[in-house]
């Protein structure tokens, strides 16, 4: 099972030169500058009026529901776009193809962002912009937004249990500070043995694998749970 966790800090720079290459590749797959918290700004331009509101998602359910909410029925234009890992969507909403949706979707790239949804609405003031002044507009609205908009760092999670004796429990919490595992839970068996349950960053399970077979000599092998 994972699970997502924000982080206030970046990536970790303290790693030995030969995982480096594999750790950025897994970090790039499950970590993300995402936004803190939801952004709201209001761009005027000939008269329109140009609402864009971003929020960060976990689900495309998610984004779905915030875009269904927060749609103003009695505007000209509701046009959104959202990034969530390798899915990514836009919507014109009537709006000249190409001219809204894509360049908020641009806008979201060109601030280095994912799991972002924004939604940008446009009241219509009554002076068109044509093709060029909308795109410039939507995007313009879209950028401002999200570069006000506080960041942090979007950290897949997931949970390792393992059986362990109790003359391994040192050796085992020793390898799961090291590599910050969150909230480990404890359950004795009647085997004698504990069962843990710990949450730590998608990207370094292989490196807990490996790490915990060497400090117990094998006795211990975590799981995905």
């Amino acid at each position: 099972m994972h699970r997502l966790k924000l982080l206030q800090s970046g990536y970790r720079t303290d790693v030995p030169r030969f995982s480096l290459a594999k750790r950025a590749v897994a970090a790039e797959a499950s970590s993300w500058r995402t936004l803190k918290q939801p952004q709201t700004t209001v761009l005027e331009v000939k008269k329109s009026k140009f609402v864009a509101t971003a929020w960060p998602i976990t689900a495309v359910s998610q984004a779905e529901q915030y875009i269904t909410g927060h749609k103003d029925l009695s505007a000209s234009h509701n046009c959104y776009a959202y990034k969530l890992s390798q899915e990514q969507r836009a919507s014109d909403d009537g709006e000249p193809s190409g001219t809204a949706g894509q360049p908020i979707l641009i806008a979201i790239n060109a601030e280095n962002l994912n799991g972002v949804c924004v939604l940008v609405t446009r009241h219509f003031g009554g002076t068109k912009l044509g093709t060029g002044g909308l795109a410039r507009a939507y995007g313009g609205a879209a950028r401002e937004c999200l570069r006000l908009a506080g960041k942090v760092v979007f950290q897949r999670q997931a949970t390792l249990c393992m059986q362990v004796p109790f003359d391994s429990l040192g050796a085992v919490y020793i390898v799961l500070n090291k590599h910050n595992a969150h909230q480990p839970t404890e359950h004795y068996l009647a085997s004698g043995e504990m069962e843990i349950h710990a949450e730590v960053a998608e990207a370094v399970v292989s490196d807990i694998q490996r790490d915990m077979l060497n400090a117990t000599s094998g006795a211990v092998k975590p799981r995905l749970v």
